[in-house]
């Protein structure tokens, strides 16, 4: 007679091997050649140190800023509410258009360019002009 449950689920796997679980000598010698090759965490320490410097300390022809390609654009403010959010306020909307405009302000963090749902609508382009930093305590000449 049926009780409105279903029957409970036999035991079917017991003692079936599990793949990983039994090391034969020759997948224990195969994990450690493979482990012996992998670089040590202590190896990678410090080694970008040397390459972090300021922001002036960059070379102005790799600076890069976005380019928002209006005809593309879908107006969906994705990348104003991102560099609004998180980034540098450089992206500002027309109030009668409602079409992106990048500011000087850009440092070309591509978070804009990250979010944008349309490929190809925001390209990261050369800055013509140093970027001039406009936060913190002007450093003493």
């Amino acid at each position: 007679k049926w009780n409105f449950q279903s029957p409970p689920t036999p035991i079917h796997q017991k003692g079936k091997p599990i793949p990983g679980r039994t090391f034969t000598e020759s997948t224990l010698r195969r994990n450690k050649e493979k482990i012996s090759s992998i670089i040590k965490l202590k190896d990678l320490i410090g080694y970008s140190l040397p390459k972090i410097g300021t922001f002036n300390q960059l070379n102005i022809a790799e600076q890069k800023v976005a380019l928002i390609n209006e005809d593309m654009c879908i107006n969906c403010g994705k990348c104003y509410m991102t560099c609004n959010d998180s980034g540098y306020q450089a992206i500002k909307f027309d109030a009668n258009t409602h079409l992106p405009k990048v500011t000087e302000d850009c440092t070309g963090c591509t978070l804009c360019y990250s979010v944008c749902p349309i490929i190809d609508c925001i390209e990261m382009v050369p800055k013509l002009r140093p970027h001039k930093i406009k936060r913190g305590i002007s450093p003493v000449k």
